[in-house]
């Protein structure tokens, strides 16, 4: 997804410079470096696929890692997912 310079400012500095999961220091000149071990994205708190917009409200830095492991789940879902991982996605997944 393609977003403006001053969008993507916005989003970087919403958690000042860090990863909106993991508060890994992000570089700002390395989002979508694919590849590289410092590259971050811009994460969808609600997805897109499950009807979330892309409005700066709805959008956080991620580094890629933590990104790619929240897949399709809401911001709550992958909090969720990581703090009680002994429970069943059924009890907190909305699908």
């Amino acid at each position: 997804m393609t977003f403006s310079k001053t969008k993507v400012d916005r989003v970087f500095w919403k958690t000042w410079g860090r990863c909106h999961a993991c508060h890994k220091p992000l570089v700002r000149e390395m989002r979508g470096a694919v590849g590289h071990r410092d590259e971050w994205q811009i994460d969808h708190g609600i997805p897109i696929s499950r009807g979330g917009s892309s409005h700066i409200s709805n959008l956080w830095p991620m580094c890629a890692a933590c990104n790619r492991e929240k897949g399709d789940l809401t911001r709550y879902e992958f909090w969720m997912r990581r703090t009680f991982p002994a429970l069943p996605m059924t009890m907190y997944v909305g699908r």
